[in-house]
């Protein structure tokens, strides 16, 4: 508490300078601990946001590997199957009368 007397000479009471002294250390201590933990749940959100950035990368790179690989048999059946059929037509060309192709 603050009072004057008639010399204007300002008193202090002692006791409510402990007491705004103890809530600012306890206002400055929660922001404290408020940014320690904000830094923590950004770190844990960093290493969250980069494991699953890299379980998508192995995901993609599995599906383009299964891509390549089915596309590789499917041009491989196709592939053998007209070698097949030209095959079989140069050889009924060799037996066919001539001009019959």
């Amino acid at each position: 508490m603050v009072s004057g007397d008639e010399r204007g000479v300002i008193s202090v009471d002692l006791f409510d300078v402990e007491r705004v002294e103890a809530q600012l250390d306890a206002i400055t201590e929660r922001r404290a601990r408020e940014a320690r933990d904000a830094s923590a749940v950004e770190e844990l959100w960093k290493e969250s946001t980069e494991a699953d950035r890299e379980r998508r990368r192995e995901e993609n790179a599995a599906a383009w590997r299964a891509y390549h690989l089915d596309q590789a048999l499917r041009l491989e059946a196709t592939a053998s199957g007209l070698a097949r059929d030209h095959r079989a037509r140069a050889k009924a060309l060799l037996w066919a009368e001539p001009g019959a192709a």
